[in-house]
């Protein structure tokens, strides 16, 4: 899908610290930094949809916007 962007972009764009996505999206800090990571090493896989929108409207992105 066009237009998509990663966690990691997104979370930099805003110039937000991990802490700071946690804070805004009500998603723990270290399953942010999972999201983040690669699958290979470690990384979280498929997160749910609920966990995926309250990321996006807390870094201000459209549904299917965020690409995790």
């Amino acid at each position: 899908m066009a237009g998509m962007i990663t966690l990691r972009v997104a979370r930099l764009k805003k110039k937000w610290t991990q802490t700071q996505l946690a804070r805004e999206s009500g998603v723990s800090q270290n399953h942010i930094s999972r999201l983040e990571r690669p699958k290979e090493s470690g990384g979280c896989s498929e997160p749910g949809y609920t966990i995926v929108r309250s990321l996006e409207k807390a870094l201000g992105l459209k549904p299917g916007e965020l690409k995790v």
